[in-house]
């Protein structure tokens, strides 16, 4: 089996770790070093529901301790302690782009055509530039959104995604030209 015929079988599988790492925790927002939400990839893509906890809560950890302890003290008080509300956050349409990358690299596998091996890594070059652009949008967003007081965190989730994405590019590319040296 020639080293050509062996890139073709890893392309795919660089694609499909790609959909796997948004499962994996992508962002963490966190306000004065206390997390307010962990978001995966799939999460940052499509949205999702967030408790918004106190700063204090969320720094002290154990949230079932604090709310017996809470529960208790209100009622000693008699004073009724508001619940933790739960905020819509609005998926990221760069990320479903990405997203979209991904099973678009995977699809390729199944396509034959001549300039397969470049299409692919074309495919993961715009992948690798729309998760620096997410990155930035999320950025951006969570400064406006948060008049600085925010701190966006990335994840393994994305570390491994741009990582994945470079390779993609590094082995399709070197495929490619394979494919040219034996024209």
């Amino acid at each position: 089996m020639h080293l050509k015929d062996i890139l073709s079988k890893v392309s795919p599988s660089i694609f499909a770790l790609i959909i796997i790492c948004f499962f994996l925790p992508f962002t963490t927002v966190s306000c004065q070093n206390a997390k307010i939400a962990t978001l995966s990839g799939f999460q940052v893509a499509t949205g999702a529901d967030v408790e918004q906890t106190s700063g204090l809560a969320s720094s002290l950890g154990n949230m079932k301790e604090l709310q017996d302890l809470s529960k208790e003290v209100s009622k000693a008080a008699n004073v009724e302690v508001p619940k933790p509300k739960a905020q819509k956050i609005k998926g990221n349409p760069i990320a479903g782009v990405v997203l979209a990358m991904a099973f678009a690299g995977i699809a390729m596998s199944f396509v034959a055509i001549r300039q397969k091996a470049m299409i692919e890594a074309a495919i993961a070059g715009v992948g690798a530039v729309m998760m620096f652009i997410l990155k930035l949008t999320i950025d951006g967003e969570i400064t406006k959104q948060g008049g600085g007081m925010f701190q966006v965190d990335y994840e393994i989730g994305y570390w491994l995604t741009m990582i994945l994405f470079i390779g993609a590019i590094g082995v399709n590319g070197y495929r490619y030209w394979l494919g040219m040296q034996d024209s």
